[in-house]
């Protein structure tokens, strides 16, 4: 276990020099899948200054990112890769103090805490004065997701996730505060022409267009507009 994250069948080779430590080549099995990394440690000055370049491999994205920063909104299996620098004493620090890129990429899984099919069907009815459509899970299934992200001071700021789902397409923009734990995202869903007619009224009405909806809030209550 380290910052938190749990792996196994771990190997690293490290060296060490007047307070510059490297680990690299480094590998692990975590999350049923895949690590590989190359992490520099800058002792010599107040802070700790840490550099990495990372890639995970077909991992389970549920428990890796409740491990990581406590959040429980995805779920999937995917490929992760970080290049990120950060300084401090304290994991809180360092999450604060990232820069660099990261990349995403999941098939097969779904954002926990809200269902977007499900929100645009509920605001179509409450507009045209229907009932309100019988419950649903609150979780969006997806079959494909990537996005890419600049990290700095902490807050991912991420232009072009896209992820598609049975019944829409999905495309969003962003950021995440890793310091303060929190989101601010707008998402924006066009009904899938293709299926609209069998998912009731108001996909049927709606096919082709785009809905905006707004997630935003800490990660433990994420609210959505």
């Amino acid at each position: 276990k380290a910052a938190n994250l749990h792996s196994e069948a771990i190997n690293m080779t490290l060296t060490a020099k007047q307070g510059l430590i490297r680990i690299h080549p480094s590998s692990a099995k975590m999350y049923k899948g895949t690590y590989s990394g190359d992490v520099s440690l800058d002792v010599r000055g107040k802070d700790l200054v840490v550099s990495m370049n990372e890639k995970l491999s077909g991992i389970q994205a549920a428990p890796l990112f409740k491990d990581l920063a406590d959040m429980n909104w995805i779920d999937g299996t995917g490929d992760l890769t970080a290049k990120l620098t950060g300084h401090g004493n304290t994991m809180t620090a360092i999450r604060s103090s990232l820069r660099g890129n990261i990349g995403i990429s999941f098939l097969d899984g779904k954002i926990k805490g809200v269902n977007i099919p499900y929100k645009i069907r509920q605001a179509y009815n409450l507009i045209k004065g229907l009932p309100a459509p019988a419950a649903e899970p609150d979780e969006t299934p997806f079959t494909s997701m990537t996005a890419s992200a600049t990290v700095k001071d902490g807050i991912v700021d991420n232009r072009d996730m896209k992820m598609d789902t049975p019944l829409l397409v999905v495309n969003g923009e962003g950021q995440v505060d890793l310091g303060k734990e929190s989101i601010n995202y707008l998402v924006k869903a066009t009904v899938n022409d293709k299926l609209a007619d069998t998912a009731g009224e108001a996909m049927t009405k709606l096919k082709g267009r785009t809905i905006p909806v707004r997630i935003q809030g800490p990660f433990a209550k994420l609210k959505y507009k």
